[in-house]
Formats: C-alpha cells, structure tokens, sequence
C-alpha cells in the first residue's frame, strides 16, 4: 500500500530584497505532477527550495502530513522527504564515475549498505541508463547527465521530487524522454513539483500553481488549457502551442496532454 505524501504551506511569506510571496497557501495533490508557473521574479525557485528544505529564510508554515511545521523543523524533514533536481545537470555531479556520485548520496543520507546495488540499479533503469554505472558523466550527453542527475535524486526513494527548469538546457528529444520519466515516476505514486517558464509543459503536468502578484493560484491542467484568461492575468503569454490547443478545443476536439495534441495534428 502507498502511503500518499501530503506537503503544502500555509501563509507563507518569503523575498530577499523584496516580498515576492506574501501569505501564501497550497496544497499539492499527493502521487501527481504539479506545474508551477509564473514571471522572472516571481518565486518559482525560491518556492522550490523552500519545498527541498534549503532554504529556511521565509516566515509561515510549511505543511508536512497534515502537519503545520516552523521553518526550522520543516527544513529537517524535507531534506529527507524531497529531493531537488537542478536546472544544470552538473550541478548535482561530484566524481569522474557515476558509481561514486551514487554511493556519495546514500552515504550520506546513511542507507544501509546492503541496499546501494539494488538502489543504483533500479534508479538507472527507471532514467535508461543502466549501462553506465562506470562512465564518466561528463562525458555524457546533456540529456543524458540531465536523466542521470534524476536517478541521484530517486535512488534514496523520496517521497516527492521537485525539478527546477529541469529541460530548459535540453533539446526536444531530450527533453521528450524527460517527460516520460515524470510519468514512470507519476505511475509509480511519486509527488512530483515541475517548475517551468515553458508554458508547452503544462501539457505534461496534472496540477499548476500560478505565482502571480504575490500570491498562489491552484488550478487543475483543463483549467488552464480552457481559460487562456488565467495566464494573461498572470502576465504571462500563451505560446503558439497553447494557441493551437485553445483552438482545437474551441472547433471540439479534447485537448488535455502531449499524445492527445500529437495526434490532433497528426490528423489535421
């Protein structure tokens, strides 16, 4: 049985030089892909780290479990509730062989030895690349150190996974098999956090939070795919593949992820 991962917050507030979240609140839905979206500046990544635990400098509560937590504590529980994957891949590399940047994570969140094997093996196979347990990775490609930075973050199995501009660096192949690992991950009941400036990729997400003047709006993918209102008002512009889903669906064809927009062009 899968214990689903309830996390939120509750009134938080959160800036450096200026508030860009003030008295805040969500909460994201447990075993599914929420989209975060908003302007440069908005607090999409300042969210992100809040959410992994490394970054404690905001006021409000952080909702583990149903549970409200002060930023202290919070921060405890989500390093090891959550694990972060950074825009650059190389950014969550340490050695000059992949086995080592495996066996570095798992010692020092102190999982039992007996467990690494399997763990690495399994966290590789989930990304694809089981063959390069030895390899040097940078001599990988982008997509492929991309892939081999979530495997470092699933091989200690936490509960949610937050991706901060994870495809932004990637071409579209790459990032195309980055989207089927969300929702390998997705089936297998992980809480995913997919934070973007690609308006494109709320195709590939379930649930989207929109930073937007200083606040938080939830709102489930047909909302945001049926009302290009709520991204105007949050002054951010819908690509031409949104324009085309918008369109698609005005003349009645469904439009709600990635293959049912492949195949609507496929058939036009």
């Amino acid at each position: 049985m899968v214990v689903p991962f309830k996390l939120g917050a509750k009134q938080l507030v959160c800036g450096y030089e200026q508030v860009v979240l003030n008295r805040a609140s969500f909460q994201l839905e447990p075993g599914k892909i929420t989209g975060v979206i908003g302007q440069n500046g908005s607090g999409k990544s300042t969210l992100g780290l809040i959410l992994a635990g490394l970054n404690r400098n905001y006021r409000g509560r952080i909702i583990l479990d149903q549970q409200p937590l002060k930023p202290r504590v919070a921060a405890r529980l989500l390093q090891h509730e959550t694990a972060l994957v950074f825009q650059n891949p190389d950014h969550s590399l340490l050695f000059t062989r992949v086995r080592d940047d495996f066996e570095f994570i798992l010692q020092n969140f102190q999982v039992s030895g007996s467990s690494w094997g399997e763990r690495i093996q399994h966290a590789l196979s989930i990304v694809g690349l089981e063959k390069f347990l030895d390899a040097n990775p940078y001599e990988l490609s982008g997509g492929e150190r991309q892939r081999l930075a979530i495997a470092l973050a699933i091989v200690r199995d936490p509960a949610c996974l937050i991706y901060d501009e994870a495809t932004s660096m990637l071409d579209t192949d790459a990032r195309t098999r980055i989207y089927q690992i969300l929702q390998d991950l997705k089936t297998a009941h992980k809480t995913q956090l997919w934070i973007t400036h690609n308006l494109d990729e709320l195709l590939v997400v379930d649930n989207v939070l929109v930073l937007a003047n200083h606040t938080i709006k939830q709102y489930t993918r047909a909302e945001i795919l049926h009302q290009p209102k709520i991204l105007v008002q949050a002054g951010l512009k819908p690509t031409l593949v949104l324009e085309l889903v918008y369109q698609l669906q005005k003349r009645g064809h469904e439009v709600q992820n990635l293959a049912d927009l492949q195949r609507e062009i496929h058939a036009l």
